[in-house]
């Protein structure tokens, strides 16, 4: 049986498209004087492009953003114990007109191993050229994504240096973008207030000189706001190098997730086991090879859109 509750499916769609997109940054860092520093910047993007469905020759238009931010951020160290930190970001584009995006954080050193941290941020993302303009979810109308973000922490590190970081957090947000509707009739849509609370944990054991191990596990409580928003995520990692060679293994798993909202279309849990081998001739010069999901585990990260398959990724680096 067929359930009522599902999450709307974007046919494909053959489009060519020709893009452009231009920065710009400038910053300069002062010292004002002994422990504070002073970081201020301003930066600027104008991207955009046109597009086109070969097969329906519908034109999506040609369409570009302006965006230009100013931002200052200040350290300021008391001692050898105490770190603040604070800033502030003014945001201008073609959607957004003057958005104040504020940060200040606080550090205290308990003793030589252990350091008690917190922070209060604000997040803001608009809303991207597809959300807007491209394909039938497309929603010229949306406003952009708003969150506080809170966090309290505790860093420590012990004798044999293994080094442990547990955080708890909390996130209100506005406007998160979706697609909402029902088919035929979808479309990227603001959802309303969002929050989420959680805690993470992560460790970094330093086994011998040449194999180091990464372990850490994230809860997230995301009340009605469940679409792809997993309850548990773990991960474990090795890393090895010897002289020119290192390898690293790594596992997640994934644990109670959704296809959608309140709780509905929950998805199988799933592990994945990626490795990766590299090899460095010299300083100037590496060379890689990754294979994601070793296993070809078949998963979900959204209801009705299975992913499968190894995935191979070779490179090589060079430094000037």
């Amino acid at each position: 049986m067929k359930t009522s509750t599902s999450i709307p499916r974007i046919p494909c769609n053959y489009t060519i498209s020709n893009d452009y997109n231009i920065a710009a940054l400038f910053y300069q860092t002062f010292s004002l004087f002994s422990g504070t520093t002073l970081t201020a910047g301003i930066d600027y993007k104008n991207y955009g492009g046109e597009a086109e469905n070969i097969i329906s020759n519908m034109d999506f238009g040609n369409h570009s953003h302006n965006e230009l931010g100013f931002y200052i951020f200040t350290r300021k160290d008391i001692g050898n114990r105490i770190f603040l930190t604070g800033g502030i970001r003014i945001e201008n584009s073609d959607v957004i007109d003057n958005e104040i995006i504020p940060q200040i954080g606080a550090a205290y050193r308990v003793g030589l191993r252990s350091t008690v941290r917190g922070s209060l941020s604000k997040g803001f993302r608009s809303p991207t050229m597809q959300e807007l303009y491209m394909f039938p979810p497309s929603n010229p109308d949306l406003e952009p994504e708003r969150v506080w973000n809170y966090d309290i922490g505790l860093l420590h590190t012990f004798a044999n240096n293994i080094t442990i970081d547990a955080a708890l957090f909390q996130i209100e947000g506005s406007n998160l973008i979706r697609i909402g509707g029902v088919p035929p009739n979808i479309g990227f849509e603001n959802t309303g207030k969002v929050f989420h609370r959680g805690a993470e944990f992560s460790a970094h054991v330093p086994v011998s000189q040449v194999l180091h191990a990464d372990v850490s596990y994230a809860y997230l409580d995301p009340g009605d706001n469940t679409e792809m928003n997993p309850r548990h995520t773990i991960y474990t990692g090795f890393n090895a190098r010897y002289h020119i060679v290192s390898a690293a293994v790594s596992l997640q798993y994934v644990s109670r997730l959704y296809g959608a909202s309140n709780a509905h279309l929950r998805l199988p849990d799933y592990t994945l086991v990626n490795v990766r081998f590299s090899i460095y001739p010299n300083d100037r010069l590496s060379w890689f090879l990754s294979i994601e999901n070793v296993f070809d585990s078949s998963y979900q990260m959204m209801y009705e859109y299975p992913i499968d398959g190894r995935l191979f990724f070779t490179g090589v680096r060079v430094t000037l």
